[in-house]
């Protein structure tokens, strides 16, 4: 080996991480398309959407209300399917998914917190928490593995400061609260990508900085790569990158 070569190796290894691993894209979105027939009219809602999201970063998506946000967070999330385009989601393509592979790659992949919480209030808080592992597994697969699911929801509620109330009913909590609860659910199976609709909305000033000091803490130390629909000014300028949608096309927002 000449010594120009030894030399490029020793600067190559030396090299800064950023450098040597690009962010991983761990949800890419290809020209995707999506209308809807009403009576005799045809809406484009989605015009060739392109887009990635990596690990271990905020991306925030903003708009105008009617922009198609909430639709593309449904295609991006496996809830519907695109008329045209394609989403891969840790390299799987999924436009060709039967039901059954799409509701896998959702509970398995994909964490999701809404505006309005979607909590069952008939459960205590640690059982929301465990919904989604109760959902992927069989009764023999819970019964062996149900230790270790309630070891992680349990940290997942001290992390977001819940310890104390996971034995109390979601519907005796506020709405701050409610919300931590669902960021807990989102995380219960580790996702590799976390979509958050309005996630702050509901809140008061105080307790919307607490939840986006959350999500921000949660991709770094899980490596989600995380997805925000918001009109809160402060998250966007916190967001590893902002996408903004107009009238169904997305864009870089300066």
């Amino acid at each position: 080996m000449s010594q120009s070569t030894s030399l490029q190796k020793i600067q190559e290894s030396a090299a800064p991480v950023s450098v040597l691993k690009p962010p991983a894209a761990i949800l890419r979105a290809e020209n995707l398309h999506r209308f809807f027939v009403d009576g005799g009219r045809h809406l484009d809602v989605l015009q060739g959407i392109t887009l990635t999201l990596n690990a271990g970063q905020v991306s925030a998506l903003v708009g105008r209300s009617g922009s198609g946000k909430s639709t593309l967070l449904h295609l991006l999330g496996l809830l519907d399917l695109p008329n045209s385009g394609s989403i891969l989601i840790d390299g799987t393509p999924t436009e060709s998914l039967n039901e059954k592979d799409r509701s896998y790659m959702r509970n398995r992949f994909i964490g999701f917190v809404f505006q309005h919480y979607f909590l069952l209030p008939e459960y205590n808080v640690l059982e929301n928490v465990l919904m989604p592992a109760h959902v992927s597994c069989s009764l023999l697969s819970w019964l062996s593995r149900k230790r270790a699911h309630l070891e992680r929801a349990a940290k997942l509620l001290e992390m977001v400061g819940l310890a104390k109330q996971m034995r109390q009913r979601t519907n005796t909590l506020s709405g701050g609260e409610r919300q931590r609860v669902a960021l807990a659910r989102a995380l219960m199976l580790e996702p590799k990508i976390l979509l958050c609709d309005e996630p702050t909305g509901n809140l008061d000033p105080e307790t919307a900085s607490l939840i986006m000091d959350l999500i921000f803490e949660c991709s770094r130390k899980f490596g989600a790569a995380v997805l925000v629909v918001t009109h809160d000014q402060a998250l966007t300028a916190r967001a590893h990158q902002v996408l903004r949608l107009d009238h169904g096309i997305l864009k870089m927002a300066p």
